[in-house]
């Protein structure tokens, strides 16, 4: 994991790990292995989050 923190400002980037199971999706679970990553930007005012970005990628 990454960490950035810049003013009122935190950027993570991560990567995560797993197999594909039963789920609340509609999808039959393959059970074949996944990793995805993401990166998620928060915006904070007065120690709350007030803005959230996040954007991720996902192999199978």
């Amino acid at each position: 994991m990454n960490v950035i923190d810049e003013g009122d400002k935190i950027v993570l980037q991560y990567t995560m790990a797993g197999t594909n199971g039963p789920s609340l999706l509609p999808e039959e679970p393959t059970s074949k292995p996944w990793e995805g990553s993401r990166i998620t930007i928060c915006r904070f005012e007065d120690e709350k989050i007030i803005e959230q970005w996040i954007t991720s990628t996902t192999s199978m």
